[in-house]
């Protein structure tokens, strides 16, 4: 199996970060709506995941299961956290509310003083061209 085009953006879009002397890119990969019944699909998939991850560089986190109840919600553009704010809901404690917290912890996003410290681009050095209309703007990539 070849890695695929996202698979080529990341890894470019990580040299070009290296390059610039920036923080190195933490990528996720983060399967979504995850059945409580197990497949032998799944299982192959979750196997090639797990297999491919140290190769290409990327974390394999546990995601969100498919639950009636995020349907619902999203439905009312609301989430497990907004539930503590309407009275009748607020002593709720759900399975879906910790799998988010599980989920957001190990994410292991920087804190909010690390956060400031990180800048999301690095300028160009002078006389480094651009494609970018408004000179001297900090690009990621470039064509």
């Amino acid at each position: 199996m070849q890695p695929g085009v996202f698979t080529h953006m990341v890894s470019e879009l990580r040299e070009e970060r290296l390059r610039r002397g920036m923080q190195a890119l933490d990528w996720a990969v983060i399967q979504n709506r995850i059945r409580s019944t197990a497949s032998h699909n799944q299982a192959r998939f979750d196997e090639a995941l797990t297999n491919m991850a140290p190769g290409l560089g990327f974390r394999l986190l546990t995601g969100l299961s498919e639950r009636v109840a995020y349907r619902e919600l999203f439905l009312l553009g609301l989430t497990h956290f907004d539930l503590r704010h309407i009275p009748q809901f607020a002593n709720v404690r759900s399975k879906a509310r910790a799998e988010i917290d599980t989920f957001v912890r190990e994410l292991a996003l920087p804190t909010k003083s690390e956060a400031v410290q990180m800048p999301l681009l690095a300028p160009l050095t002078p006389g480094e061209a651009t494609d970018n209309p408004l000179e001297g703007e900090p690009q990621l990539l470039r064509a």
